[in-house]
């Protein structure tokens, strides 16, 4: 975990970076202010009015009762509308913030899902924005009506029973306001603390669902669940930290409330003895002391609260300010002739393309061995192999090509451009990538096949379909291409095989010239996998294929092959005659 990922997010940053995002939203805010006003007024003015009436028994007990009844349907209306217009603003505000934060990880595909932490993104994109609806509803509104109410309270206080009673109840509200800033380090380190292991359990939900058929294979969900619960631990401690800070807290503003209450009424006795004052000021006094601090308490009352939105706000923040792995060329950057757009269903001849690679050298960050490639040239329409042991960078190589990570040093090229100087769109034109772990949608076929060419024509993608020996498959299912995927009723589950038929058939669609295979037989049956790279090899059309693999015979394949070695410095092996 680095300071990047969780700065220590001080409250200036955080209303630096959340309050903006109310423009347009002051209006709402201004209502939301004005009804909570009325509402806490409200309810001082039933305590004072209340005690008023029944200390001087001005009027009869029934229009007591009609005027309380009164205050009380006034305050519970303005309650009602500062909720409404405060979380008005607030889940707009949010819904917005989604928004920009799916748009910040658009720049930062497919580096942001390679390489990142996708279970503690999902986190973040949920829990942690919705942890800021905190400050858009039960904060600006409270913390500004805290203010107002407790400065009026404190004059109305002083006008009704004299200045030594206001002095008292300003100071006490004073320091009952600075308990909101105790333990400011424990608890900016206790919100943190918590964010980040909530990161962790969404993390590891996620790497348990998606790795649940290994766990299963390997008897491992005894050991996975160890770690559950080491994660449930740190999360209870959190917890228990962020709780006692706020029960200290309540406890000590409590205690001044009481102190402050016990000093106006002291006063207010000797007064009311003394003849200064009469029964009814003093009366007065009280419910404003009451009120006064019944309108700081939400104040204190969230403060843990606070904590854990600068938490939230610092990791939704580090996403948004995230520098793309591979960013975007310039146009000083761009090639001077365009590339010719290749995405069409319609074409029928899928020439391939030349791919050179010169004094390539990259590694990971947290890789001690680096992938070198001294010089490469696949010629167009070349089907290589490329083969070498686990971890050596074989897949990084196709990484590279596709532009998930720019090369650390040297050159890769396609047709005579730097990829390095390519759009995302027109790379994703000329490259198409088969995975050994298809992904689908919960959408149907047909949808799913659309994804890299959404104007194909349901008779494309038949034939399509049909090349990969999915078509009689689908004319048997009752809605054929629109048979939704996935499991449930009406929805049809493919095998393994299957889905890998359709992750060909998608990239087949795409007529790119380029078509990268990584490992996608590895976990299939022989007969399926040979079925698979016949139709991968077979039906290219002429396309540029690099297969990577680990169980391929290089000295069986009719093209070039590349090795990689353990050190991560790749060969060159000619075709074989």
């Amino acid at each position: 975990m680095t300071r990047a990922e969780h700065p220590d997010a001080s409250t200036p940053q955080t209303i630096r970076r959340l309050l903006p995002m109310t423009r347009g939203f002051r209006g709402s805010l201004s209502i939301s202010l004005l009804c909570r006003l009325i509402s806490q007024a409200s309810g001082v003015a039933a305590l004072t009015v209340g005690a008023v009436l029944v200390v001087t028994d001005a009027v009869p007990l029934w229009q007591t009762a009609l005027i309380m009844v009164g205050i009380a349907l006034v305050k519970g209306l303005s309650r009602y509308a500062e909720q409404y217009f405060g979380h008005r603003v607030a889940f707009t505000v949010l819904a917005r913030l989604r928004v920009r934060f799916f748009a910040a990880l658009v720049p930062q595909a497919p580096a942001v899902a390679t390489g990142a932490r996708t279970g503690d993104l999902l986190s973040r994109s949920t829990r942690d924005i919705d942890r800021l609806e905190v400050f858009f509803a039960h904060t600006i509104v409270p913390s500004i009506s805290a203010v107002l109410l407790s400065a009026g309270f404190t004059v109305a206080a002083g006008v009704c029973a004299g200045w030594p009673i206001a002095t008292a109840l300003a100071l006490g509200l004073l320091l009952s306001i600075s308990v909101a800033l105790m333990y400011p380090g424990a608890g900016r380190r206790a919100a943190a603390a918590d964010a980040a292991v909530t990161g962790g359990i969404s993390q590891h939900i996620s790497e348990t669902c998606a790795g649940r058929e290994d766990l299963r294979g390997l008897h491992a969900f005894a050991a996975r669940g160890a770690d559950w619960s080491a994660l449930g631990e740190r999360r209870t401690r959190a917890a228990a930290r962020l709780g006692a800070l706020a029960r200290r807290r309540q406890l000590a503003f409590d205690m001044l409330w009481l102190a402050t209450f016990v000093a106006v009424s002291v006063l207010a006795a000797f007064d009311v003895a003394a003849g200064r004052l009469t029964l009814a000021p003093a009366a007065v006094a009280l419910a404003l002391t009451f009120g006064a601090f019944a309108s700081t308490e939400p104040v204190v009352g969230f403060v843990n609260e606070w904590r854990q939105v600068c938490a939230a706000a610092a990791r939704v923040q580090s996403v948004l300010d995230a520098t793309p792995a591979v960013p975007e060329p310039t146009p000083e950057t761009q090639p001077s002739a365009e590339i010719a757009p290749r995405a069409s269903a319609s074409t029928t001849d899928a020439s391939g393309a030349e791919i050179r690679v010169h004094d390539l050298r990259f590694s990971h960050g947290d890789s001690a061995a680096a992938l070198q490639v001294p010089d490469l040239r696949i010629a167009a329409g070349a089907q290589v192999l490329i083969t070498g042991p686990s971890g050596s960078g074989k897949s990084t190589l196709l990484d590279l090509i596709a532009r998930v990570w720019d090369a650390d040093a040297g050159s890769i090229s396609i047709d005579g451009v730097d990829v390095r100087s390519m759009g995302r769109a027109d790379l994703v034109r000329r490259v198409a990538v088969i995975d050994q772990r298809t992904f689908v949608f919960t959408r149907s076929i047909a949808e799913n096949l659309r994804i890299g060419v959404p104007d194909a024509t349901d008779a494309q993608l038949l034939e399509v379909c049909r090349q990969v020996r999915l078509g009689e498959l689908i004319e048997r299912l009752p809605k054929g291409l629109d048979s939704v995927l996935g499991a449930g009723h009406g929805r049809v589950r493919l095998s393994g095989g299957q889905l890998q038929r359709l992750a060909v058939a998608r990239a087949l669609l795409t007529d790119a010239p380029i078509l990268l295979a990584d490992e996608i037989t590895s976990q299939l049956d022989a007969e399926t996998a040979r079925q698979i790279r016949s139709l991968v090899l077979g039906g290219s059309q002429g396309g540029t294929v690099l297969w990577v693999s680990h169980t391929d015979d290089a000295a069986k394949w009719p093209g070039p092959v590349v090795h990689i070695d353990e050190q991560g410095l790749a060969r060159v092996e000619p075709a074989q005659a």
